[in-house]
């Protein structure tokens, strides 16, 4: 429940998103596709739902992006190792299943950044920029690198 982030393409047509709230791990949020179907209407797929479990994240509200072999990332604004959020990739399987990879836990531990509310944006290179909520020097949040 709470779809809050815009939604991308893939090349086939399907689309992307994250929704805040609901998943089959309690109430953490999950990603999913919709997949059009005959007659216009869509089917939906949950590829990851958020287990807040001290790892993975909990809460995305950004929309995800997508690399040219077929990868999501995006951020939770909740949960990871130290509860201040995640960036996180989702890897397609061939048995049609997602695998997670969480790239990063934000740790609110002075002059770090937490709170990655809006996403991330991938350079040609594969490396992730984003920004935080709060956290660096003043507090007022920071912009991140991640490199691949």
């Amino acid at each position: 429940s709470q779809p809050d982030s815009g939604l991308i393409f893939d090349k086939a047509g399907n689309l992307y998103g994250t929704a805040l709230q609901g998943g089959m791990r309690g109430n953490n949020g999950t990603v999913f596709e919709l997949l059009p179907t005959a007659g216009g209407l869509w089917r939906e797929k949950i590829l990851h739902s958020f287990m807040n479990n001290g790892k993975d994240g909990r809460y995305s509200m950004a929309t995800p992006v997508l690399d040219t072999a077929g990868n999501l990332y995006c951020t939770t604004e909740n949960g990871g190792a130290y509860g201040q959020g995640t960036v996180f990739k989702l890897t397609p399987r061939p048995t049609g299943a997602w695998e997670e990879t969480v790239l990063y836990s934000f740790n609110p531990n002075g002059s770090n950044g937490w709170v990655p509310a809006y996403g991330v944006a991938l350079d040609s290179a594969g490396n992730l920029y984003g920004t935080t909520v709060n956290g660096g020097t003043y507090t007022y949040g920071t912009v991140f690198e991640i490199m691949q």
